[in-house]
């Protein structure tokens, strides 16, 4: 589906059918093919177009009542603020809009805010741009948005103050955040020191509230053993700290992956969601 009356193959919205010639044929004409691929102007809709020509039929419009397509050069992800040259002179900024950074606020708060490491200057942009709402060392997941272009066209937007308190889901109503005193302990030794909480509350393992470098660094020291964050590679992984490293959850859907009560390391310090008896 293109834009309104525009017969071309667009990679927005398709249907295709799994073919091993295809797929070879495709990865041929990106290494081969004269338009030079390995190019900032290469992108998926210019390899198929190339490749598919006139092969190809338009999707019914009807098929995509619940469905947006921007099209047009601007799109949601580029800054509004300092849109690139060949975008329209005023950049639509409509619902569907809205709803795109909606949506992307979300993923954000769910994933990518845990992975920050702590460090004023790190977050956002390298280079403080003319159209930054503030200076990057006041930055934070929890004021900005960061977009990661991985070019110069990384930019960061700040969040409206009203919209900021729901960064993080909240713990559930009896449940408390512990930390372990010293290692090798599993969040059910942990809570049990606790007496007003000594129950491991699992589901609260799972929250990205915990599972958070910014968490972390708070609950152990104010961040003097977490210099650094990163993924846990301990199997079941959980958020933890190990010398002045912060470990966070990946979060995934297999089992293996997820938080556990249970789960204990010799070197690292467990920080866990307990729950009281009620």
């Amino acid at each position: 589906m293109g834009a309104p009356g525009a017969d071309y193959f667009s990679t927005g919205t398709m249907v295709i059918i799994p073919s091993s010639r295809i797929f070879d044929d495709l990865v041929n004409e990106y290494k081969y093919g004269s338009f030079n691929y390995n190019q900032w102007r290469a992108r998926d809709g210019i390899l198929c177009r190339n490749y598919f020509k006139k092969r190809h039929a338009q999707i019914d419009g009807s098929f995509f009542s619940s469905m947006y397509h921007f099209h047009g050069y601007f799109k949601p992800w580029f800054n509004v603020k300092n849109p690139p040259p060949r975008s329209e002179k005023r950049p639509y900024t409509g619902p569907e809009y809205k709803n795109w950074w909606k949506l992307y606020q979300d993923i954000h708060d769910e994933l990518f805010s845990r992975m920050w490491n702590g460090v004023k200057g790190s977050y956002g942009i390298v280079k403080k741009q003319p159209y930054d709402d503030v200076d990057n060392k006041d930055k934070t997941p929890s004021t900005h948005l960061w977009v990661m272009r991985h070019s110069r066209f990384n930019y960061t937007q700040e969040i409206p103050e009203d919209e900021r308190d729901d960064a993080f889901e909240p713990l559930p109503n009896g449940v408390v955040l512990v930390t372990a005193k010293k290692p090798g302990l599993s969040c059910d030794q942990v809570c049990k020191t606790d007496k007003q909480h000594p129950n491991c509350h699992r589901q609260g393992l799972l929250l990205p509230t915990i599972n958070s470098c910014t968490t972390l660094r708070k609950q152990f020291g104010g961040g003097l053993e977490c210099k650094s964050c990163a993924f846990s590679a301990q199997q079941p992984a959980y958020p933890a700290v190990g010398g002045k490293v912060c470990f966070i959850s990946t979060l995934v859907s297999d089992s293996p992956d997820l938080p556990t009560c249970e789960a204990t390391s010799p070197s690292l310090k467990r920080l866990c969601a307990c729950a009281s008896q009620s």
